[in-house]
């Protein structure tokens, strides 16, 4: 098996960022409901963030800079998990025929905050990192290695910015390289931005097949 480099890395972020949508028309979608439309749009913010991040991990990596890259990387898989939850729900919504469910997800996510009290309070990212999981296995356990760079533990703090010269009784403090770390979290990267790409393509699916359901009156809406 070939380990991901830098360069599949940039390949990557460079796929994405060429396929960015510009706008969304509300005429593309039913009149019965603003949630398919709701649905799109948050499809298509989730997808500019993620291509922003992933140009971001780039750049870091160029740098030399892989504890900031990896951070970059963890907020690239919780994005995923967010899109990945989106399609979840609206699918279900269509099994269900009734999208009340569809209806608190986008407003959890859309307009909610952790600081405001006055929006909605935003969900648990880790609730949604667990769903990801159950299809696709390793995804929350990577998540966790990420959040060890995240968080000052000893990976982000004294495992990446010093080196003990056990002779000398002598640290000294640099940024420096830890080649199988690095080989790892950009394999996070891609694998993240594989679901990514799997579950946006699947969302516009779901979202178009939802709108239709609306117009033929086949679903009880909350909207």
């Amino acid at each position: 098996m070939i380990e991901p480099t830098i360069d599949h890395a940039r390949q990557a972020a460079g796929v994405f960022r060429t396929r960015l949508p510009r706008f969304v028309h509300a005429k593309s979608f039913t009149l019965k409901s603003k949630n398919p439309f709701k649905a799109m749009v948050l499809r298509e913010a989730l997808i500019h963030r993620l291509s922003s991040l992933a140009d971001g991990v780039v750049s870091e990596f160029d740098a030399g800079r892989w504890v900031s890259a990896s951070i970059l990387v963890r907020a690239i898989v919780e994005s995923t998990a967010v899109l990945y939850s989106l399609e979840l729900q609206v699918s279900n919504a269509l099994k269900a025929l009734k999208d009340d469910a569809l209806t608190q997800f986008l407003r959890d996510t859309m307009v909610s905050s952790r600081s405001d009290p006055k929006l909605p309070k935003a969900i648990n990212v880790l609730t949604l990192i667990d769903k990801v999981d159950k299809q696709f296995n390793g995804f929350r356990s990577g998540y966790d290695d990420l959040c060890e760079y995240a968080h000052p533990n000893w990976c982000g703090v004294l495992g990446s910015f010093s080196e003990l010269n056990r002779e000398t009784i002598t640290v000294s403090f640099s940024t420096f390289a830890h080649p199988s770390a690095t080989t790892a979290n950009i394999s996070a990267f891609m694998g993240a931005l594989t679901v990514a790409q799997y579950v946006y393509n699947k969302c516009e699916e779901s979202i178009s097949l939802l709108s239709e359901a609306f117009d033929r009156g086949n679903i009880l809406y909350a909207t």
